[in-house]
């Protein structure tokens, strides 16, 4: 959940950091309970949500169109399907050490949020499709080169 800044109008203006849903109509302030206007504003401003919309849209969408792309360029004879499949599972593999180190920048020492190690992940493992699907047509090259 995101956190929110709440000031309350008192005498001096006190500030809290929540991280959890505000629902309340009171401050309470030492013993006694006084009714105030409580403002709720974002701590992440509008950007932040964008940046992880096109994380998510990488994540998900980013392999199937490498594999669009590598597909494109097999049909034309653009390289080998043997040497594309060495670049893809190098690029897969740091792309999968890149999530781990995500997913432990969760940790308290940085406390990221937990969505890019997500979208990293996801990108890890949706390149395994071009890549297995590489790996199956350097198999049917080699076979058909091997039967001439």
């Amino acid at each position: 959940m995101d956190c929110a800044w709440i000031t309350a109008d008192t005498e001096t203006t006190l500030q809290f950091r929540l991280c959890f849903v505000v629902r309340v109509g009171y401050v309470r302030i030492g013993h006694t309970t006084r009714t105030k206007n409580i403002s709720v504003r974002s701590a992440h401003p509008h950007g932040a949500n964008l940046f992880r919309v096109v994380s998510l849209a990488v994540g998900l969408i980013g392999p199937f169109a490498i594999w669009i792309g590598i597909r494109a360029a097999a049909k034309r004879n653009i390289f080998q399907p043997h040497s594309m499949f060495r670049v893809l599972r190098v690029w897969r593999w740091l792309s999968w050490t890149a999530a781990v180190l995500l997913w432990l920048a969760c940790l308290p020492p940085l406390h990221l949020h937990w969505f890019y190690g997500g979208c990293a992940s996801t990108f890890s493992l949706g390149l395994s499709f071009p890549e297995y699907w590489l790996k199956k047509q350097a198999r049917s090259t080699e076979a058909t080169a091997t039967s001439l």
